[in-house]
């Protein structure tokens, strides 16, 4: 049984592993495990998630970060998704087998997830509670979550300094996939962009609505093991 939406799973595959983990070898061990078990079916987020997570042996974070990329790239048309890079899909045509990762490779992973790890505690609370904000949006309307990435990248969070203001565009253009927070971050500039972003939202969607969103992306941030260190309360 041949899959219609090949392609477009692809691409969500793709960019789920690439925020995942910074390593290519599990990146592309990912990638094609999944295209010889899960490519023809359905595509459904939870399973994908815990069968590559199974393959990879990667932790817990990193099965949230997968999860909660797929969640938010699968609200997303095709061409808003990053295409796949060519040398997987050469690997594909090629028949490269899955089974490339090794010891080595895995090694080599745990050693960025260590430096993945030295971020600050509100810097990593910050970037997940804007990729859960973004996450609820989609879901409530997808018309909304475009709204609002069209107004961010064209309008400026007062007082944010321009880096950040940048990162912040960025994030927008590129769709909401990775938000991209300088590393020196301070904590109050932290509460700039949150503040920032939900009084835009409530231009798009009413302050209703905005907090129930709010309140929801609290509630998921709170179980960060950053959380503990820095609350997302801090946010409001």
């Amino acid at each position: 049984m041949s899959n219609p939406n090949l392609a477009y799973d692809q691409r969500l595959v793709c960019v789920g592993l690439r925020k995942m983990t910074k390593d290519t070898a599990l990146i592309r061990g990912g990638f094609l495990y999944w295209n010889n078990t899960l490519a023809k079916q359905e595509f459904d987020v939870e399973k994908v998630v815990t069968i590559l997570v199974d393959y990879l042996g990667v932790g817990v974070s990193e099965k949230k970060i997968l999860m909660l990329t797929l969640h938010a790239a699968s609200n997303k048309l095709f061409d808003e998704l990053p295409p796949v890079p060519a040398v997987l899909l050469s690997m594909l045509k090629e028949g490269v087998d899955s089974s490339i990762i090794d010891k080595s490779d895995l090694e080599n992973a745990r050693e960025n997830e260590a430096v993945v790890a030295a971020k600050s505690p509100h810097w990593i609370v910050t970037e997940q509670y804007l990729l859960h904000l973004t996450v609820y949006l989609g879901k409530h309307d997808r018309e909304d979550l475009r709204e609002l990435r069209n107004i961010l990248m064209s309008e400026h969070i007062v007082e944010l300094r321009g880096k950040t203001q940048k990162a912040i565009q960025q994030w927008a253009a590129d769709g909401f996939a990775k938000v991209g927070l300088p590393e020196d971050i301070a904590e109050a500039e932290c509460y700039q962009i949150t503040h920032g972003v939900y009084m835009l939202m409530t231009e798009v969607i009413g302050p209703m609505e905005s907090d129930k969103i709010v309140d929801r992306v609290i509630e998921d941030t709170l179980r960060l093991d950053a959380a503990a260190r820095f609350s997302p309360r801090k946010l409001l």
